[in-house]
């Protein structure tokens, strides 16, 4: 009766190790790595679209860059672990340029985004106007997404994006 008390506590003890260092926030930790800090401040150009009006901003724009910029490593930034992702199997979509034009043409919100001298050279998401959403992104480190793959940042905070989005849907 003891063994099976001591198995079931260091079970339990385990699972909670397993799921603090989980918990971490890391740039790669469990099945989907995310876009790291370092990567997201090294952005060059942000492409994105809102209601079917491209919009582009460059680094040296001093005016609207850094807010864009800002809010979106702030979205990405508050996306959460996916413990689920440990248990999943591969994402079933392809990640394709065919795809991302696709998905460029379906959608209402979509962002490109440029990275120079970073883990990858460009990703690509989509978003919807939710407040709360797991954020897909197709990551590349050449210039097809052919060769890239997904990365998923989970329950992220879209709230403060989606009203800056809101003054360019204004205009």
């Amino acid at each position: 009766m003891k063994i099976t008390i001591k198995k079931i506590l260091f079970f339990l003890v385990f699972m909670f190790v397993l799921i603090s260092c989980t918990s971490c926030d890391s740039k790669n930790i469990g099945y989907y790595p995310r876009i790291s800090r370092t990567d997201l401040k090294k952005v060059e150009c942000i492409t994105f679209s809102v209601d079917g009006i491209q919009y582009n901003y460059q680094s040296n724009d001093n005016e609207t860059f850094p807010k864009i910029s800002a809010q979106i490593e702030a979205m990405l930034r508050s996306g959460k672990f996916d413990i689920s992702g440990l248990f999943t199997g591969k994402v079933k979509m392809p990640c394709t340029d065919e795809a991302v034009n696709d998905n460029k043409a379906a959608v209402d919100i979509w962002f490109e985004i440029f990275i120079d001298n970073g883990s990858y050279k460009k990703i690509f998401f989509t978003m919807n106007s939710n407040d709360t959403q797991s954020i897909w992104i197709y990551a590349t480190s050449t210039d097809s997404y052919s060769d890239g793959k997904f990365l998923k940042h989970y329950s992220c905070d879209c709230k403060e994006l989606l009203t800056l989005l809101d003054s360019y849907n204004a205009e």
